[in-house]
């Protein structure tokens, strides 16, 4: 902070009294101080940390089959485990490696030596089927650990789908709605996720052209199995965008005994609907008292949907994340509509709004770019849904 006493400069400066002369960059000489410095001190208690998990042993039992006799230098597993602090240090690209080599700590870790990118490269190729389920399978164990542990009253499971766009000419790669890199080669995987414990319980990678609909509906089934089977007596939501707006997904959902919460598909008979709604109810106001979200149920229903399908409409002056739509001439709003499959419930019953205020701070998928609702009722009132 620079004070009145000083004359507004920084405690000690005169010598910006004088004028400044740059020195000539070429009578400068750059030289390392200490061999041990590191920038990705944090991989020690890190690799402490899943060693004590049985990451390490585990990698070496599932995989190891990979790689065997006596001239191999790079066990599968320590490779796996270079992968990991990789990418824990920031590199999310086999290429990484080579940055990261240089680095002491990063090198002492790999067993004194980095290999190349060539070697890492070939190891990849290694896998076979029955490794990647095996690799899929102890991310979704440390994640339904963590949901067993801590004996969750709800569940909130979050499906969404993402792009990446790939620079090359990878298996699988197809062209795809791309919204960033339009007609690149991607691959488009889809994720579910616990959001109270945010862990991923289900992955699937998919070409690129590979939109969401009823040939993902058993992924999702299963993704509910491995929930139910680590909490049993939870309640269990799914939340999804757009996509979810799938009569084989809500009845699948619903065979399962649990609640659907997705965004509706803005159809023209749905959005007619919506613009002649009455029965509006404002939940949140602004500063000078002036309606700022307002709900109501509309009555509206598909000939595909399950039974039970409530349909929700939320209109607001706030400007939120995801596509929203103008319906009112004259008034400031824009409006979403969301689906849910559970009932109202009594007016005695304090749980929906409670689920309501936790669903609308659990954060979805959305570092991949979807959106996933949380939608709640409670007594004759609908509660708002909010994207995540």
């Amino acid at each position: 902070m620079r004070r009145r006493q000083l004359g507004f400069k920084r405690k000690g400066d005169g010598r910006h009294q004088k004028r400044i002369r740059r020195p000539d960059p070429s009578t400068l000489h750059v030289n390392p101080t200490e061999t041990n410095l590191t920038g990705v001190a944090g991989l020690a208690p890190f690799g402490a940390f899943i060693r004590e998990l049985g990451v390490d042993a585990a990698l070496s039992r599932s995989f190891s089959r990979l790689k065997t006799g006596r001239s191999v230098i790079y066990p599968m597993a320590a490779q796996m485990r270079l992968l990991m602090d990789s990418a824990l240090a920031g590199e999310e690209r086999v290429f990484g490696i080579e940055a990261l080599a240089v680095d002491p700590l990063f090198v002492r870790l790999a067993g004194g030596v980095v290999p190349s990118i060539d070697t890492v490269y070939r190891d990849l190729c290694r896998f076979d089927e029955e490794a990647l389920e095996a690799l899929h399978s102890m991310v979704v164990d440390h994640g339904l650990a963590l949901v067993a542990r801590r004996k969750h009253r709800f569940v909130h499971i979050d499906v969404d789908t993402t792009v990446e766009p790939l620079f090359g000419m990878q298996e699988g790669a197809l062209p795809g709605p791309n919204p960033r890199y339009h007609g690149r080669p991607s691959y488009h995987p889809i994720l579910a996720r616990v959001a109270e414990v945010d862990a991923i319980v289900g992955a699937k990678l998919r070409p690129g052209d590979t939109s969401f609909g009823e040939a993902d509906v058993p992924f999702v089934e299963e993704c509910i199995d491995r929930a139910r089977a680590a909490a049993p007596s939870a309640v269990i939501y799914v939340r999804i965008d757009g996509a979810g707006d799938c009569s084989a997904l809500m009845h699948a959902v619903a065979m399962k005994g649990c609640f659907f919460l997705t965004k509706a598909r803005m159809s023209p008979d749905l959005v007619g609907m919506v613009a002649h709604a009455t029965g509006w109810r404002t939940i949140d106001w602004d500063a000078d008292g002036r309606p700022r979200r307002q709900v109501a149920e509309v009555p509206f229903r598909r000939s595909d949907w399950p039974d039970g399908v409530r349909v929700i409409a939320v209109r607001t002056r706030d400007r939120e994340n995801g596509k929203q739509i103008y319906l009112w001439e004259g008034l400031d709003y824009t409006v979403q509509v969301f689906l849910t499959n559970e009932p109202v419930e009594a007016k005695t019953s304090r749980r929906g709004m409670t689920c309501a205020r936790a669903s609308s701070r659990s954060s979805a998928i959305s570092s991949t770019g979807g959106d996933a609702v949380a939608c709640r009722a409670t007594a004759s009132t609908p509660i708002m849904p909010r994207c995540c």
